[in-house]
C-alpha cells in the first residue's frame, strides 16, 4: 500500500465524490483543514484506499470489488498501534463495503453501530429561531484540535470560563460540521440551542451549509438538530473497534 502526498489527494476525488454523508469532515482533511493519512492500492491507477483522521473516523473508497481485504485489516491494525489510539470507526460510501468491513471489524471483536445524519433546512431554521436573542452569545475564529487553520465556535462564558459552546469543528467543500458541548452544571438551560443558533447563523454569511451528525443512541443531539432546523433523518453504518474490545494484534 502507498500513502499518498498531498499534492496526489485530488487524484482520489473521483472516489470522494460517492459519500453523501459526512462531506465537510472528508473534505477537511483533502483541503487543508487537517492531516490525513491517506493509503491506496497505486498511486497512478488506484482501485481503492483508506483515509484516516486523527479523529478516529476513517473513510473507505473506491471499487469494494477490488479491495484486498488482508491489506485493509493490516492497514487498520497498523494505523491504531503505531498512533496509539484507543478507538476506530471505519465508514463507506454505500454498502459494497459491507461484507468486507464486517469481516473485518468481526476478527477485532468489534461491532456494527449507526450515526445519523441531518439535512439542513434553513427556511425552518430561520422561522424556528427569528425571535431567539442571542446577542449575548460570543463568535470567535481559532484552531480546533489536529486543525490547521482558523473556524468559527459560539461560546458562553461564566466567571471567566467557557461552560457551552456550538463549534464549527471541519469544514470542507463549503459546508460545516457543527460540535456542541454544554458542561455538566449548565444543561437543559437552552445555551446549546443558543449557540447552535449564533454559529448557523455566521455560517449562513459565510456561505457555508451546516452538517449535523451524531450517534444513533444520542436523542438529545438528534432533538436539538430537529429544534435547529435540521430534517431528514439518514443511517450511516459505521464499523468499531474499542479497545475494551481486546487489543489489536
Amino acid at each position: 500500500m502507498i500513502k499518498l502526498k498531498e499534492h496526489q489527494y485530488s487524484s482520489i476525488l473521483r472516489y470522494l465524490d460517492k459519500y453523501t454523508h459526512s462531506i465537510p469532515i472528508i473534505y477537511s482533511m483533502v483541503e487543508g483543514q487537517f492531516s490525513p493519512s491517506i493509503f491506496v492500492d497505486d498511486s497512478t491507477d488506484t482501485k481503492w484506499g483508506i483515509m484516516f483522521t486523527p479523529f478516529d473516523f476513517h473513510y473507505v473508497f473506491g471499487d469494494a470489488s477490488k479491495v484486498d481485504e488482508k491489506a485493509l485489516e493490516q492497514l487498520i491494525k497498523d494505523y491504531v498501534i503505531l498512533n496509539n489510539r484507543q478507538e476506530a470507526m471505519i465508514f463507506e460510501p454505500d454498502n459494497s463495503f459491507n461484507h468486507v468491513l464486517s469481516s473485518i471489524i468481526g476478527r477485532f471483536k468489534g461491532v456494527k453501530g449507526n450515526r445519523v445524519s441531518l439535512e439542513f433546512n434553513q427556511e425552518v431554521f430561520e422561522e424556528a429561531t427569528k425571535k431567539v436573542d442571542v446577542r449575548n452569545i460570543r463568535i470567535k475564529y481559532s484552531v480546533p484540535e489536529f486543525g490547521l487553520i482558523k473556524n468559527p465556535i459560539a461560546y458562553i462564558e461564566k466567571n471567566g470560563k467557557q461552560i457551552s459552546y456550538s463549534n464549527a469543528l471541519m469544514v470542507g467543500a463549503n459546508e460545516a460540521e457543527v460540535d456542541v458541548k454544554t458542561n455538566e452544571g449548565y444543561r437543559r438551560l437552552g445555551y446549546s440551542f443558543k449557540c447552535s443558533v449564533k454559529l448557523i447563523n455566521e455560517l449562513i454569511a459565510k456561505g457555508l451549509k451546516p452538517n449535523w451528525t451524531a450517534w444513533k443512541k444520542k436523542t438529545s443531539s438528534i432533538a436539538l438538530a430537529k429544534k435547529l432546523g435540521f430534517r431528514n433523518i439518514k443511517e450511516i453504518p459505521a464499523y468499531i473497534w474499542v479497545e475494551q474490545f481486546g487489543p489489536l494484534q
